[in-house]
């Protein structure tokens, strides 16, 4: 009923679903397994809806002929698909029931209950007997399977992933300025549009990102050093930083991964980011978005500026750097009593 609505509105929904409940009563022996009958029957519903909206759409109406609103074109329109769109779309529809039946069973069934036949997440803890937090998790393993089986599927998709890069401006550090005892000022530059993007980050990512670009080795590895190692071990690579929004002074940022023929995208903040990103030489993008909210003009000379803080090794970064105290929120030890009639122990 809920998609019936979402596709013909309530008052035509009762009779689709009337009618894919009879079909697929009729039609019980092509049925595979009986698990997958829920999703079938969604299917079934799902083409007969479609098939009212292509009625709606051949239906003409005599004010409309003789008004002349229509034009007579669109009366030839064979609204039916052609035999090759039946074909494609069998073919996805297949290749997508094989993805959903490579998941464990654990996870299909609850894929299928969320999705399929859109139970809220307490309703199916209820039904598996398990948590709230044991559904999502089996979701979330749902969501990477089947993003990674489906994806090649979706050429549209492919084309907005397209699109957005095109939305996205290359840019380079152009410039990691201290602030006083806290912050760091890392400044983003556009040199062929002659814009800057300057960016707040914490004393600990500015410094270490401040030698990264410097070239200054540290004797022991830091947290970017760190995730490069494990980049490297698991033959894994940062294709790509993206700046993507700016949200009530906020940045926001994607770091793109490729492991093999696998590609991720992680949010991440800016600063984590561009650490990585400075040791393995990896592009920067900002986009359009986040230009007409952060962006600011600039001119040959204000270019000519930046880069000072970078110049030159710094002996003295590497001290402050090395100086930063991360505070140690220790818990309070619990007060053990003995004593009482049992000689029990209380903590407190």
């Amino acid at each position: 009923m809920h998609l019936a609505r979402r596709m013909v509105g309530e008052e035509c929904a009762r009779e689709m679903v009337q009618e894919g409940a009879l079909q697929a009563m009729l039609s019980l022996d092509r049925l595979g397994e009986a698990a997958s009958f829920g999703p079938w029957l969604c299917g079934i519903v799902l083409n007969l809806c479609r098939g009212q909206l292509r009625q709606r759409q051949r239906e003409v109406s005599w004010k409309d002929l003789v008004g002349g609103a229509i034009v007579a074109d669109a009366l030839l329109v064979d609204p039916e698909p052609s035999p090759e769109e039946r074909a494609e779309a069998l073919q996805m529809h297949q290749q997508v029931l094989s993805a959903v039946e490579d998941l464990s069973p654990k996870v299909r069934r609850a894929a299928l209950l969320f999705y399929f036949e859109q139970l809220s997440l307490k309703a199916i803890a209820a039904l598996l007997d398990i948590s709230v937090g044991a559904v999502k998790g089996r979701l979330f393993k749902a969501r990477q399977v089947l993003a990674d089986r489906c994806w090649p599927l979706y050429a549209e998709l492919r084309e907005i992933a397209e699109e957005r890069k095109t939305n996205m401006t290359s840019v380079e550090i152009a410039d990691v300025i201290a602030q006083g005892d806290q912050n760091f000022l890392v400044v983003l530059l556009d040199r062929e549009g002659k814009r800057r993007l300057p960016i707040t980050i914490g004393q600990f990512e500015g410094s270490a990102l401040s030698m990264f670009l410097r070239e200054i080795n540290l004797p022991r590895p830091v947290t970017a050093e760190f995730a490069v190692r494990i980049l490297d071990a698991l033959e894994a690579e940062l294709v790509e930083v993206r700046v993507e929004k700016l949200e009530q002074g906020i940045f926001y940022a994607v770091a793109v991964i490729k492991s093999g023929d696998q590609v991720k995208e992680l949010d991440a903040r800016p600063s984590d980011a561009m650490c990585v990103a400075a040791l393995k030489g990896t592009p920067l993008y900002v986009t359009d978005e986040v230009w007409a909210q952060g962006g600011q003009e600039c001119n040959d000379e204000d270019i000519a500026q930046m880069g000072q803080s970078l110049q030159g090794e710094s002996p003295e970064l590497v001290k402050s750097f090395v100086k930063i105290k991360i505070p140690v929120i220790h818990a309070p030890r619990p007060k053990i009593q003995v004593g009482g009639n049992n000689c029990g122990s209380k903590l407190g």
